[in-house]
């Protein structure tokens, strides 16, 4: 199986195993809500919610991947990397990605999670807009990773691996006592 494939059935389980805990703590927050403030225009409005996160946030991210693709591919390997306006763009252009894809998935947890009252009349829209578009967002920060990967050596772990912040920073770790050792 291909790389790709395989990190896209890992992402599937993961948001798969989160929709079944999303859905048990969408009954308990249902009956919570209905001793607390209430949210109607929110609710209400959930769906434009999910429509400007997808336009303010998801394509941009799309848009600062693609061109930190084109950047990558522009680096001279004869340059010094410090030299390298390319190195640095396409860096640039990963940290605005991830950043901007970050805050995509967070806002549309959130907006799905404004969604689910079942007085919403448009909650089965809000779902399916939720369920499409997390999925490529989910995958975009695989990406995002896995082109920072390539481009430093030193950055290890599988981004779909639940022990992927763990890994990713003892490697981090091991080089900084390196620089400070020597």
């Amino acid at each position: 199986m291909s790389k790709e494939k395989s990190d896209g059935v890992k992402l599937l389980k993961q948001v798969f195993t989160g929709m079944v805990i999303g859905f048990g703590l969408t009954i308990v927050f249902y009956f919570i809500n209905k001793f607390t403030i209430n949210f109607d225009i929110v609710v209400e409005y959930s769906l434009f919610i999910q429509i400007a996160v997808i336009l303010l946030f998801f394509i941009p991210s799309y848009f600062w991947i693609q061109k930190a693709k084109q950047h990558f591919s522009q680096i001279d390997e004869m340059i010094d990397a410090d030299d390298d306006l390319h190195r640095e763009k396409a860096k640039q252009m990963l940290f605005r990605a991830m950043l901007f894809n970050r805050l995509f998935i967070i806002l549309s947890f959130i907006g799905v999670g404004f969604a689910f009252d079942f007085d919403n009349p448009y909650i089965l829209i809000s779902i399916l807009a939720f369920l499409v578009i997390i999925f490529p967002g989910a995958m975009n920060e695989v990406k995002i990773f896995r082109m920072i990967q390539a481009n430093d050596p030193m950055k290890k772990g599988d981004p779909t691996s639940l022990k992927f912040n763990k890994d990713y920073f003892r490697v981090w770790m091991k080089g900084k006592k390196l620089k400070y050792i020597k």
